[in-house]
């Protein structure tokens, strides 16, 4: 007899039990994402218009946080994007894990947050990666999936560049 196997896969919100599993998470990638610790995550999640977790058969495969604007929040980078546009959807960050890569959770978040940024009636979503030091995976990843460059900008004392990208939705 053949065996059966079930995978469940779910993007939901962050629940109390995700935050340990996401802090190593950010900390596992953490070159090329800010530092977050427990306080920080909870401001996230208290802040964020979008916090949500892939659920892969009750495991966290990875997490996405994602603002509209005139949300409170302080990042060069999202405020650059404020400067720019009046309608968007900000994606601070995704983390997918290492083991979980190349599985297409990356394009179910962004999918996902997708169809949240349309039901809110947003005209597109925008995020950054680095370019210097090049993120290589997140490059490919973003240019696959359709965004395109609008901007550069250099941090932490010229020592890291981002690439901003935005991906229209209308």
């Amino acid at each position: 007899m053949a065996e059966i196997i079930v995978v469940s896969v779910l993007v939901r919100d962050v629940q109390d039990s995700d935050i340990e599993t996401i802090l190593q998470l950010n900390e596992e990638f953490v070159e090329y994402l800010a530092p977050m610790n427990a306080v920080e995550c909870a401001e996230y999640r208290r802040s964020a218009n979008y916090f949500r977790v892939v659920d892969l058969n009750g495991a966290i495969a990875g997490f996405l946080i994602a603002y509209e604007p005139a949300a409170s929040y302080d990042s060069v980078n999202y405020n650059w994007f404020s400067d720019k546009y009046e309608d968007f959807i900000y994606v601070d960050r995704i983390v997918i894990a290492a083991d979980q890569q190349g599985k297409q959770f990356g394009r179910l978040f962004y999918d996902d947050v997708k169809a949240f940024a349309r039901e809110r009636g947003r005209a597109r979503i925008t995020c950054e990666y680095n370019s210097e030091p090049m993120n290589y995976g997140s490059q490919k990843f973003h240019a696959a999936y359709g965004f395109e460059e609008v901007g550069r900008l250099w941090l932490n004392d010229g020592k890291k560049q981002v690439s901003l990208q935005s991906f229209n939705l209308v």
